[in-house]
């Protein structure tokens, strides 16, 4: 496991819990921490950190090498072409899209770490988790192991319920804990382990099949969540001139950089839900999901609007 070590020491697992300013948005009557998982590494921050642990670590005992998925912006293959290049472990990545952009950062970073890149059309993309595509891409490279789009499995689990326990052992008298959502593996694992508080899951994807998926991971032991489907702003990576603005002014008051694909949007829906009176005074965790890499993709799209985060 030296390897691993290597990796591994570099990372903070124990991130910090910090009561933060809101407020410009709320009164007195909430008190609002953050769980700074964006401060895990650098590269391999957050969620992605956590997900990840134990499939590397499977990686390394079992298998020659790991095929993943995700988009052309993706966080996961971001993180994964990091941990695969420090651990040595050879990566082959089905991207969607229809060619490399040598100017796209998320995929220069992959490829400079070693990544082999393939790209795939959009309708050969949306076969990804078919019995039938798998298994070919398994034949190609029968000893690889297959993480599917953002990084949730079995394995993922296991990291993800470790972030619970910490919330446990530092804090048990939070009103309620938020996360923000793609696949649901993040949440999952925090509700199979529990927070000692209800969570509150934010879909950063219009329509409300989280719910199902999430649904079908969870033990029947699970405690209570909810999820919420208000706040995607259009959808996965849409985004309009109000969140702009909350993202400018969070980072102007409180100085911690989120990003418009998910954190900004489960933030901003805390913050909404807590103006609103839906959520009833008192103390409430937000989990930071790191994902700042995505901010470097979002400017090369947009000219730069978010430049200003750093």
């Amino acid at each position: 496991m030296l390897a691993f070590n290597h990796l591994s020491d570099l990372i903070v697992e124990d991130t910090p819990i910090q009561k933060v300013d809101v407020s410009p948005w709320l009164s007195d009557d909430y008190e609002i921490h953050i769980k700074r998982d964006d401060l895990t590494h650098e590269h391999v921050s957050g969620n992605k950190w956590r997900k990840l642990k134990y499939n590397l670590l499977h990686v390394i005992d079992h298998h020659a090498g790991i095929i993943s998925f995700g988009g052309a912006f993706s966080n996961h293959i971001y993180a994964l072409s990091y941990a695969c290049f420090v651990l040595k472990i050879p990566l082959i990545l089905y991207v969607r899209g229809d060619k490399i952009d040598p100017h796209n950062p998320t995929l220069a970073f992959c490829i400079k770490h070693g990544a082999k890149i393939m790209m795939i059309d959009r309708s050969r993309y949306r076969d990804r988790n078919d019995a039938a595509f798998i298994s070919e891409v398994q034949q190609r490279n029968p000893n690889y192991f297959i993480i599917p789009e953002g990084g949730t499995n079995a394995y993922s689990e296991a990291g993800t319920r470790e972030l619970a326990k910490q919330i446990k052992f530092y804090e048990t008298n939070f009103d309620g804990v938020s996360i923000s959502a793609g696949t649901g593996g993040t949440a999952s694992g925090l509700i199979n382990e529990g927070v000692g508080a209800p969570i509150t899951v934010f879909s950063s994807l219009k329509g409300n099949f989280l719910q199902k998926d999430i649904d079908e991971r969870l033990k029947s032991d699970a405690q209570s969540w909810c999820l919420n489907t208000d706040y995607h702003f259009g959808g996965y990576a849409r985004w309009n001139t109000e969140l702009i603005e909350f993202i400018r002014s969070w980072y102007k008051h409180t100085q911690i950089a989120v990003e418009p694909i998910y954190t900004a949007k489960h933030f901003y829906g805390l913050l909404d839900l807590c103006g609103k009176g839906e959520l009833r005074p008192g103390k409430y965790l937000m989990i930071h999901s790191g994902g700042l890499q995505g901010l470097a993709g979002f400017n090369y799209l947009n000219d730069g609007l978010l430049s200003f985060v750093k």
